[in-house]
């Protein structure tokens, strides 16, 4: 495997991570509350931190943990198109948050693509399959039928959580990793993802709402149809003539229509048994389990409700999310190592482990976990079978 981890942290990357974190050895050694000298030790080779002491590093210099064990400084990715709408006072900059899990992803996502090349896995067909020539009702069926989503079976999971979760697994079933973690700010990015044709990773931020993960999942997946990579945050306005939000538009269409296909969504339209349109708008809503705004804007582009109830309804829903309390991140933490790192990848790296292509201590640093957390991983992938 190109660029293999090793056992050991390698110095020479020790040494690059804190001349890029821009760390002088007095700062370092008071965060780490070591001597100057024994982190000199580290980046001489002389001595080896502990793997408590390298998560610590980990977290001051921002890197992700695997890349200690490389045999040498990467080189950095290029970055990833940046699809967000920013209001004109925000910075365009990255925060050091959403840089560090790109960076992360961008490692675990190279490791497992080399890791499924040698397996002899074949390229995934449906990476770049669509253009933005192509409608997007097709894509959105396209999508569907890869991942075989049924919309009976959505519908009877009665709520987000349960819908996110089965769109997830069927996204998993076809080569798709889905990470969840909500260290990122949502107005910075509510998602991103990384096209691979081996091995697609998708990041959803878990501060959102459950419907709001199930959207941003589906609007992830349509940028992996085109091939598309990037960051988005989903505040997109109606009209724009930059390239990169009428791309963001478009995806938030495919998702819509691969969430609540019309033939599924006009049965659903009575408005003479409700005496308010919020009110059949928001069971609609609970029907598909997606956001209320998701059903008002398929509700008008098949033309069941005007532009006017449909921009009364966003001005609704605005003020109802603004006035909901933040989400705690909370969780078990053997189940966040799964959330953040996402299934896909886990379930491989502990098969490989268990096939005796790597090594124990290669994928603790791939999956920033313990070698002893892994029986309790691979008891809940098993138990969720």
């Amino acid at each position: 495997m190109s660029k293999s981890i090793k056992g050991l942290v390698t110095p020479s990357v020790l040494k690059w991570a804190r001349d890029t974190a821009k760390m002088d050895l007095e700062e370092v050694s008071r965060r780490m509350k070591k001597t100057e000298e024994e982190i000199l030790q580290w980046e001489n080779g002389e001595e080896q931190p502990t793997f408590a002491q390298l998560k610590n590093i980990a977290s001051i210099y921002r890197r992700p943990l695997a890349i200690f064990y490389l045999p040498e400084p990467p080189e950095e990715h290029v970055p990833l198109q940046d699809f967000r709408h920013l209001a004109a006072h925000e910075p365009a900059e990255w925060s050091s948050e959403l840089a560090f899990w790109i960076r992360r992803m961008q490692m675990q996502q190279e490791w497992l693509r080399e890791y499924l090349r040698l397996q002899e896995f074949l390229p995934l067909q449906f990476i770049g399959e669509s253009n933005l020539n192509e409608a997007m009702l097709d894509i959105a069926k396209k999508i569907r039928s890869t991942l075989n989503i049924d919309t009976i079976e959505q519908i009877s999971c009665k709520i987000p959580r349960v819908a996110l979760n089965y769109w997830i697994a069927q996204a998993e079933q076809v080569g798709i990793n889905v990470c969840q973690k909500g260290s990122i700010e949502l107005d910075e990015a509510r998602g991103f993802v990384l096209v691979d044709e081996y091995a697609p990773f998708i990041y959803i931020n878990a501060k959102d709402s459950y419907a709001g993960r199930l959207f941003t999942l589906v609007h992830e997946l349509a940028h992996i149809w085109l091939n598309l990579p990037g960051i988005s945050n989903m505040n997109i306005p109606e009209r724009s003539r930059r390239r990169e939000e009428q791309i963001e538009r478009f995806c938030n269409q495919v998702a819509g229509l691969a969430l609540v296909p019309t033939k599924d969504l006009k049965p659903c339209w009575k408005p003479q048994s409700y005496s308010a349109l919020l009110e059949h708008v928001d069971d609609i809503a609970k029907k598909f389990c997606v956001s209320g705004p998701v059903i008002a804007r398929r509700l008008k582009d098949i033309g069941k409700i005007q532009i006017e109830e449909y921009q009364n309804l966003l001005r609704t829903y605005n003020i109802r999310y603004q006035n909901l309390p933040p989400r705690s991140a909370g969780g078990d933490g053997i189940r966040n190592i799964l959330y953040q790192n996402g299934l896909l990848l886990v379930r491989t790296a502990l098969d490989a482990i268990s096939s005796g292509s790597v090594l124990a201590s290669e994928v603790a640093g791939i999956l920033n976990s313990k070698v002893n957390n892994f029986p309790k991983l691979r008891g809940i992938l098993d138990s969720s079978y």
